[in-house]
């Protein structure tokens, strides 16, 4: 693997108070690359790492989540994750973000080390189990509007039909209105919704930003002549 080898360049004897010559100065400009994508033998000293899965499991989940396209498997053995995965992704986090940290799934392994050693109790540890995601397959159930707004916004035309509005606070890019009921906005770089009032009109207000979260306000205006209006920030709102 030469590639990885370390290059040194050693330098002469440098006395105290000696001045050097400066022969040549080189001006370079580049830029930050993102890290690359996880291969499949990353991935797994990662979940070896963190306590995720057996040595018997482990090749099965990474099977599992590329059958159900949430990555592919792309050049070098590269682990790319397909739009359907990130946005599933972005959805646990909005929910739960528990359900993206393997905590959870490094937590059961360990009890059932211990069931297998005899140092804690089998019922107790599955009672136990069961109770904690009974409360979080309730509490998803409760917010799932919040996944499917994210999936109608990423996988239906409405994110292409919908108009320019106003600026994210977060990546500082333009989000997109999208006015069929229910009002929301989408932006498309942080992949989040934001629902809006509802029947009524929405527009920018003065290009002013929110000082809590830098994101533009809008001017929400009730219908009919007597209708109200007022300023709003989508993030707050």
């Amino acid at each position: 693997m030469p590639w990885l080898a370390v290059t040194e360049k050693n330098l002469p004897q440098f006395t105290k108070g000696e001045k050097i010559e400066v022969s040549q100065v080189d001006l370079h400009e580049g830029m930050t690359s993102p890290p690359d994508y996880l291969s499949e033998s990353e991935l797994i000293s990662l979940m070896e790492k963190n306590g995720i899965g057996t040595d018997a499991s482990i090749s099965v989940h990474i099977n599992n989540i590329c059958e159900r396209n949430y990555v592919q498997v792309l050049a070098g053995r590269k682990l790319g994750p397909t739009a359907l995965g990130i946005t599933l992704i972005r959805g646990y986090q909005c929910i739960d973000p528990d359900l993206c940290l393997p905590d959870i799934r490094s937590f059961i392994e360990q009890q059932i080390t211990l069931v297998a050693k005899g140092q804690a109790d089998h019922f107790r540890v599955v009672q136990h189990v069961l109770q904690q995601f009974r409360q979080k397959y309730s509490y998803f159930v409760k917010q799932i509007e919040n996944m499917d707004a994210l999936f109608e916004a990423q996988f239906s035309p409405l994110a292409d039909s919908g108009r320019v509005l106003s600026k994210c606070g977060k990546c500082l890019r333009y989000m997109k209105h999208i006015s069929t009921q229910p009002s929301r906005l989408y932006c498309n770089t942080c992949e989040e919704v934001y629902y809006l009032p509802q029947k009524g009109s929405i527009k920018l207000y003065k290009e002013l930003t929110c000082p809590l979260d830098n994101f533009e306000l809008l001017i929400f205006s009730m219908p009919g002549p007597d209708g109200k209006s007022f300023p709003l920030c989508p993030y707050c709102y």
